[in-house]
């Protein structure tokens, strides 16, 4: 969630100020942003056609049982909600990116002024990528843990129906 996007801003940010410094780095940063954003908007496309194929699912289930499971329903929205987190992480690096563009090549800045302002973007960018990538690091282990807590929670129910139905 909130670790994803600051990832993602400060990654923009260090990008931008590597694209807008000159010299072979800048081109390097260019050819790497462009590849980012291709991929970027693969993983929103195929958010979306997952949320079409979860739809398509519950729709072919509706008219073969007369309703849609728990679990389809859950899948669903499970497939939506990534889908809106996608396109919202996908407009906010867009949104990013002008407002980066915008003030870096702004013909009235001086040449010192860009430099700081450039210096300043990168020291950020890198500030908000690496707490962002340790809140990601750190999501990903709770999400760890309570997928295992649910996991024994669901086993246990099982035993329970299993010894309720022996006895």
């Amino acid at each position: 969630g909130g670790a994803t996007l600051l990832s993602c801003i400060g990654y923009v940010y260090k990008e931008q100020a590597k694209q807008c410094a000159g010299g072979p780095k800048a081109f390097v940063a260019n050819t790497r942003g462009f590849f980012h954003t291709v991929k970027e908007t693969c993983k929103t496309a195929h958010a979306a056609a997952s949320v079409q194929v979860a739809a398509n699912r519950a729709e072919a289930q509706q008219k073969e049982t007369g309703e849609i499971s728990d679990e389809t329903q859950a899948k669903m929205a499970t497939q939506g909600m990534k889908a809106i987190f996608s396109f919202g992480l996908w407009e906010v690096e867009n949104t990013c990116k002008t407002v980066c563009g915008q003030i870096l090549h702004d013909k009235s800045l001086d040449k010192a002024t860009k430099k700081q302002y450039l210096a300043a973007l990168k020291e950020i960018g890198e500030t908000y990528k690496k707490v962002g990538d340790a809140g990601k690091a750190a999501e990903k282990e709770e999400m760890k843990k309570a997928l295992s807590a649910s996991k024994m929670e669901a086993k246990r129910g099982k035993e329970k129906e299993k010894e309720a139905e022996g006895h």
